[in-house]
């Protein structure tokens, strides 16, 4: 008999004979066990007495009987609470449960193992990616483009840079410095504007810009950054320029709202965000030590910087 088939072990002693192979003897043994049943079970008795290790075996030790006690307080309560009653199919329903919790675990376990894994392999591209540019030396070293584009975090840092270090600027007045940016902050549709409404001057700054974004959108997909090279270039929206163009020449925010179909908190949240990225450009040229282009970069952000765009509150 294994100790797993032992439910207890009780006081009361019946005594069974050695041999059981006589009709009779087995019949006296049934007659005996039915008699403890009907007295101590369906009886008045309350159930089966179990053997007390302190009065039957006649333990005196007092930290058994401290220990056995409190034993006996925590069986009580345990027979009181409501979970006791709980039926099979409750049961099964709970275990059901808890599996699935396990399983939930272990997916969510294998999924952070696989994002690791991507993240990795997608660190190593962008690595490859930024030393393609000349961001990074062969030794993992940053240079003067990665240094220039670290202060840049309100646009594509990387199309701006370029744009710099390719003297793209140099060319260009600080009102054309704002207009063109503007394709980098604003990323909204807008209907019944585009390229036709692009100033006559700044029609070839735009095609450069969008030459240099399928330039580094190309090295995006050769290093498997990114897979579609049109959706990229797609991102610089010239729906503004003709806009901004005006403002920073003077023009009043009543007249701008007219030239565009976006909404005037648009414009207002699309000013604001050139006027950021203007400020960021300007620390980068002092950065690397360009003066003339650090001023260009200034005097554009103050031809922004007024009116009720930048006023402290509408409530004037």
């Amino acid at each position: 008999m294994v100790l797993d088939m032992i439910d207890g072990i009780s006081s009361l002693r019946v005594y069974i004979p050695s041999d059981l192979t006589t009709q009779d003897r087995r019949q006296t043994v049934h007659n005996t066990l039915s008699e403890v049943e009907e007295r101590f079970v369906n009886g008045k008795e309350g159930g089966i007495p179990l053997l007390d290790p302190l009065d039957d075996l006649g333990i005196e030790d007092k930290t058994f009987s401290v220990v056995l006690r409190k034993a006996e307080t925590l069986e009580a309560k345990l027979k009181k609470d409501q979970f006791l009653e709980i039926n099979k199919q409750d049961l099964k329903t709970y275990e059901e449960r808890a599996k699935c919790d396990e399983e939930i675990k272990d997916l969510k376990r294998r999924i952070r193992q696989t994002e690791d894994v991507i993240l990795k392999d997608e660190m190593g591209y962008y690595t490859k990616f930024l030393k393609k540019l000349g961001y990074l030396s062969k030794d993992d070293i940053v240079e003067v483009k990665g240094r220039f584009s670290t202060e840049i975090n309100a646009a594509n840092e990387i199309l701006a840079t370029e744009l710099v270090f390719c003297g793209f600027f140099n060319k260009l007045n600080h009102f054309g410095v704002a207009a063109i940016l503007s394709c980098l902050v604003f990323q909204e549709k807008a209907d019944g504007s585009g390229t036709s409404d692009i100033p006559a001057e700044l029609v070839e700054p735009y095609k450069e810009m969008i030459i240099m974004a399928k330039k580094i959108a190309e090295v995006k997909r050769q290093c498997k950054l990114i897979s579609d090279v049109d959706k990229e270039v797609a991102s610089i929206q010239p729906h503004l320029i003709h806009v901004v163009y005006a403002w920073a020449q003077g023009a009043s925010f009543a007249s701008i709202s007219g030239m565009v179909n976006v909404f005037e908190g648009t414009l207002i949240r699309t000013f604001k965000q050139l006027e950021e990225l203007l400020r960021q450009l300007e620390s980068g040229a002092k950065r690397i030590g360009n003066q003339e282009l650090m001023l260009t970069f200034r005097q554009a952000s103050a031809a922004l910087k007024r009116d009720i765009v930048f006023a402290a509150s509408l409530y004037l």
